[in-house]
């Protein structure tokens, strides 16, 4: 009942509103006026922004240009480029000594020699003591 009431009276003011044709009217008239006068600033600003786009990228473009004729930039590029070249083969060659070195790695090998001698000799020195014969 209460929705009902509610909706009743928010229709009894829209009527209200809606009945004032010409208040509609002047209001409409009043938006459009106040839109068309919005879209001239932003089409005048547009068209400001435009050409202040249009001569940053001429002055980019004549920067560039100079950049591209200029010896020592070219040099430097090329400098760059070799400098490039040269560390990816630096990084080639550690990683191939790297393997070569873990490959030639004879220290667990002689490690594991030395202990099966000690072993060894510790064995033989136990017969001896024991005096066994080792035949």
């Amino acid at each position: 009942m209460e929705d009902l009431k509610e909706k009743l009276a928010k229709m009894t003011q829209e009527m209200d509103e809606y009945s004032d044709l010409d208040g509609l009217r002047a209001r409409a008239d009043e938006r459009r006026r106040q839109l068309a006068q919005e879209k001239e600033q932003l089409e005048t600003k547009k068209n400001s922004i435009t050409q202040s786009l249009r001569e940053i990228n001429t002055a980019v473009s004549t920067l560039k240009s100079q950049l591209h004729e200029n010896e020592t930039h070219t040099q430097l590029t090329n400098l760059e480029k070799k400098w490039s070249h040269l560390e990816q083969t630096n990084f080639s060659l550690r990683e191939f000594v790297a393997q070569r070195r873990a490959e030639s790695n004879y220290l667990p090998v002689k490690t594991q020699a030395m202990k099966l001698v000690q072993d060894y000799n510790q064995a033989l020195q136990e017969v001896v003591l024991s005096g066994s014969s080792l035949t």
